[in-house]
């Protein structure tokens, strides 16, 4: 049951799978040449100002994600972004830890599973007015850890461990409380692409997962940059 996305690379454009290290490392590479690129463009580096966010909210499993895991779960996250000087445009990275559990009716079940994902993303806003009152839009997108644990009633089988494309368009609020902090509302939903795993005897298979998030959360300034 060993997947991953470079495989489905590998089917639709021919090209040998020889293996996930190799894809997660190149991954690993974009997400970090992206980030050095933002951090060293004129936009960012005489950024007005840089925040730090501390997030809680709850996600709902979306689609057959929902027949296996709790209605409601929760959802911390952590993310950073880069304010730059009279430009409606923000840029971050973001990280959450998400656990879905098995709910009732898949404990009772013969076979089940639980899942734990930590998605680590680039972030883009575009913020629609000036403060205090600060509705935008925007996407999240990099890679996600993910793991899947198996169930034979309560006696855990397989676990299957990889890494896997995230997409995540959202959209909130930021509501200044102070010159140095505001209070962030925030609706998202969350597309996790991997490879198709099977599981269970009965033929069934996973195929990523989406779900719908939302959170409150805190902004924090550390600290302001003059050109």
């Amino acid at each position: 049951m060993k997947h991953c996305i470079s495989h489905i690379i590998a089917q639709n454009f021919s090209i040998p799978r020889r293996g996930c290290t190799w894809f997660v490392r190149l991954s690993l590479c974009v997400v970090a040449a992206m980030w050095w690129i933002a951090c060293e463009s004129p936009t960012v580096l005489f950024a007005q100002h840089y925040r730090i966010g501390l997030y809680q909210g709850i996600a709902i499993p979306q689609r057959t994600f929902a027949e296996t895991t709790p209605t409601v779960n929760w959802y911390p996250s952590i993310n950073a972004h880069f304010f730059g000087k009279n430009n409606p445009i923000t840029i971050g990275v973001s990280t959450s830890f998400q656990y879905f559990p098995r709910n009732a009716e898949a404990r009772r079940a013969q076979e089940s599973y639980e899942t734990v994902s930590v998605p680590l993303s680039i972030c883009f806003q575009y913020l629609l007015l000036p403060p205090p009152f600060r509705p935008y839009y925007g996407v999240e997108t990099g890679v996600a850890w993910y793991r899947y644990q198996f169930f034979e009633g309560e006696r855990a089988t397989e676990r299957l461990d990889n890494t896997s494309l995230v997409v995540t368009p959202n959209a909130g609020v930021k509501i200044e409380l102070f010159e140095e902090m505001d209070l962030e509302i925030n609706v998202r939903y969350q597309f996790m692409f991997h490879d198709i795993i099977p599981w269970g005897s009965a033929g069934k298979v996973i195929n990523g997962y989406q779900m719908l998030a939302f959170s409150v959360g805190v902004n924090y300034q550390l600290w302001k940059v003059y050109p």
